[in-house]
């Protein structure tokens, strides 16, 4: 008897179950082009889609909630530039928002990519440290140095004076050993102290409750930082903050300036401008360190900051 090919109205709903239908058996030339499947799909191998419609709570497209797109030569035509997403949420525009789940998924994948931009506040739970100094604005602190037991000078070296930086922001406070004496700071040329054997420099001060002032155009002192002598009594000393500036400048005389506060012998509050420059003669010279030191005497005790200027390199 000729077998003859049957109908689907002549086959019983669930007539037909999986353990009748041999492996393999079923080729995808014979599954309609749009099948519905009521149930999941599980794919073993490799699945090449040309597009995917997730609706619900679609999960599977990778491990983390990540769905890895096929973008090779970043053109707008290519498979993978673009992942256009279908909103649900009854919005005004189609495909506003990426849902993912709570907990899950990787944030490093987002923050290790090239550019992120954060349009509102982001919150960190715990203080950030970086591998690299940060481009842009703002200064990095160079030196943090105290000085605990006496010294006759302390020296900020070329390993903190270099062509890294053209400007430096310099803080100090300093304790003399003895009474009644001045500070004064030379500055230092192929890692060399300049001025002690001629005149390198020229350096000006003048009081902020008076007219006094004094002016050397010609000195073996970079610069001088008080007009009274400072004192080294309880809460006596002194205190800076300034600039270095031009240090890598070939044209440029190299110079620094800023205020200097002290406590003289007798215990009265002075506040100064100071400011020094390389002569003329020596503009082409580029500072590779400088120093601190009393006149006479030892600096008992001191604390030296040094930044530099992000951005002011030449």
């Amino acid at each position: 008897m000729a077998l003859s090919t049957l109908g689907s109205n002549a086959v019983a709903d669930d007539a037909v179950t999986s353990a009748k239908i041999a492996d393999d058996a079923v080729t995808g030339a014979k599954i309609e082009n749009s099948p519905t499947i009521a149930g999941n799909l599980t794919v073993s191998g490799s699945t090449s889609l040309a597009a995917v419609t997730a609706t619900g709570t679609t999960t599977g497209f990778a491990s983390e909630d990540k769905l890895a797109l096929n973008g090779t030569d970043g053109s707008a035509t290519d498979a993978g530039d673009f992942l256009v997403l279908n909103s649900t949420d009854g919005s005004a525009n189609d495909g506003e928002n990426i849902l993912y789940e709570d907990a899950t998924g990787d944030v490093n994948e987002v923050l290790n990519s090239s550019d992120v931009s954060i349009g509102t506040n982001l919150t960190l739970s715990a203080k950030p440290k970086f591998n690299l100094a940060p481009e842009g604005a703002g200064m990095d602190l160079l030196l943090d140095s105290e000085i605990t037991s006496a010294v006759a000078s302390f020296e900020v070296g070329s390993s903190v004076i270099n062509e890294k930086y053209d400007t430096y922001f310099v803080t100090m406070s300093m304790m003399p050993a003895s009474d009644g004496v001045y500070l004064y700071t030379r500055g230092f040329v192929n890692r060399a102290e300049i001025g002690a054997a001629g005149n390198h420099y020229g350096n000006e001060k003048a009081s902020l409750s008076s007219s006094t002032y004094t002016n050397a155009n010609d000195s073996q002192i970079w610069c001088e930082y008080q007009i009274s002598a400072v004192g080294n009594a309880s809460g006596e000393g002194q205190s800076f903050h300034g600039y270095i500036q031009n240090v890598n400048s070939s044209t440029r005389p190299c110079c620094i300036s800023g205020i200097c506060e002290n406590a003289s012998t007798g215990g009265l509050h002075n506040a100064q401008v100071t400011a020094g420059k390389f002569d003329e003669g020596n503009a082409g010279d580029i500072l590779t360190g400088f120093n601190f030191y009393y006149n006479s005497g030892n600096i008992a005790s001191g604390h030296v900051r040094v930044y530099g200027l992000r951005g002011t390199s030449i």
